[in-house]
């Protein structure tokens, strides 16, 4: 949270985390005012172009956790 991908070294950890993992997922909430995505940006980034496995979310994180659906496996874990 609250990462802008601005380290290399923690850049290049990431890419390797998605390259070697096949069940990691890495969502972005990628906000900077405007309505669109420089999908180039992230392609860079990632050294090919964004797949299944990376979601990029135009909007606020707050829009996202809002929208979220809330994990009621924790709730009733809780319970017990």
């Amino acid at each position: 949270i609250g990462f802008g991908f601005k380290d290399a070294h923690i850049n290049s950890i990431i890419c390797k985390a998605i390259k070697q993992n096949p069940s990691m997922r890495l969502v972005i909430m990628d906000y900077d005012g405007n309505d669109s995505i420089d999908i180039n940006k992230y392609n860079e980034l990632f050294g090919q172009p964004i797949n299944h496995k990376i979601t990029i979310i135009n909007g606020k994180f707050s829009d996202f956790v809002n929208n979220y659906p809330v994990n009621t496996t924790y709730l009733q874990n809780e319970k017990l």
